[in-house]
């Protein structure tokens, strides 16, 4: 089981960082711009915390997937818009 989430413009740009206790990204060796699992454990829940660019303001879709199994994913999972203004803003998800 797993997950991989970024923040996307409307134009499809993927922008911002991500950061949390849930978070799989060495930033060393992968974008903080994507979140993904750090097992294969089955997840409740995962709180990640969205750090908007910040010299940028407008709109963002967390963009998602989501594998249930091998045969089970959902791929281009989208949320509803989301505004910021170059400040945090926490998404539990």
């Amino acid at each position: 089981m797993g997950y991989m989430i970024q923040a996307v413009t409307p134009q499809g740009d993927v922008v911002g960082s991500f950061q949390g206790s849930s978070l799989s990204c060495n930033s060393t060796t992968q974008a903080p711009d994507t979140a993904t699992h750090g097992s294969s454990d089955v997840k409740q829940t995962a709180e990640l915390q969205w750090v908007a660019p910040a010299d940028a303001e407008g709109q963002v879709y967390f963009r998602g997937t989501v594998v249930q199994d091998y045969n089970n994913y959902y791929i281009n999972i989208y949320s509803n818009p989301v505004t910021f203004a170059g400040v945090a803003v926490p998404s539990v998800l």
